[in-house]
């Protein structure tokens, strides 16, 4: 995802590509033909394709009408009916709720005022998850009412009727994860390599995809070829809308990582207050 391809173009792990040699690419959405997080040294080092953002949901029958704010999250209502990733987007969240600007490059006073409003959280939370089929799962299972999960969950809860289930697109924003193809050094010269690329760039491989997975695809022209069922989805979670793609906080490196994790440690070894 966008937060690691940084990482290994530095490492020199990968090669870089010629876009002009996948049409797929014009098709794109603007911010996925030339995305800064594939950019380094005047070159482009991947392809963008799966995208999706870290949702905040809630059970509306917990509550009904729920704000369009993070800040819903720490609603006493839901005391001890929340799942939240274990994972640093967690951390973001918390970040972008008290108004950091760049919730990826935190100072450290800024990491304690984060760290203090996750430890006010806690007792809301029932479970830090790992696997979305745990959210799934405990939701299902009436184990909780909210928290952070990806579209792939929303999906199939929806499928499945729980229409309780409300997306709250946050109006402090959300993060945007963007997965990429990249080629391993070294391996460029493979003839089935350019063939892979173009193929996976194209509308149609993308469209499927989508209905295979639930999540959206890079190239614009594939939203055109979805079944009805999966356009309405994605039409539903705005996953499409120039305007959510272009206010997106797209996932970065950080720099500090070390003491990110530190800081989400120390919030996960304190007591809930």
């Amino acid at each position: 995802a966008n937060a690691s391809t940084g990482v290994l173009i530095a490492a020199g792990k990968v090669a870089s590509i010629d876009p002009a040699q996948y049409p797929g690419i014009g098709e794109y959405y603007d911010v996925f033909k030339a995305p800064p997080w594939l950019k380094a040294e005047g070159k482009q080092w991947g392809i963008p394709f799966g995208y999706g953002f870290a949702r905040i949901v809630i059970d509306s029958n917990v509550i009904p009408n729920p704000p369009h704010s993070l800040a819903t999250l720490w609603d006493p209502r839901l005391k001890g009916k929340l799942a939240m990733n274990d994972d640093l987007e967690t951390l973001y969240e918390a970040a972008r709720l008290l108004g950091i600007k760049n919730v990826y490059d935190m100072t450290d006073e800024e990491l304690n005022l984060v760290r203090d409003k996750l430890i006010a959280l806690k007792p809301n939370i029932r479970k830090l998850w790992v696997i979305t089929s745990e959210w799934v799962d405990m939701f299902n299972q009436g184990e909780i009412a909210g928290g952070n999960v990806f579209e792939y969950a929303i999906a199939k809860l929806w499928k499945d009727g729980k229409t309780n289930l409300v997306d709250l697109r946050p109006a402090e924003g959300m993060g945007g994860y963007s997965d990429s193809w990249m080629v391993a050094k070294g391996s460029e010269a493979n003839p089935c390599v350019g063939e892979w690329l173009a193929y996976v760039t194209t509308a149609e491989t993308q469209a499927a995809a989508a209905k295979a997975t639930g999540i959206a695809f890079s190239n614009a022209k594939s939203f055109a070829l979805l079944d009805a069922d999966t356009q309405a989805f994605q039409e539903k979670l705005g996953i499409s809308d120039p305007e959510v793609l272009a206010h997106t906080d797209w996932w970065q490196p950080v720099k500090r990582r070390a003491k990110y994790l530190e800081i989400w440690n120390e919030v996960k070894a304190a007591s809930a207050p």
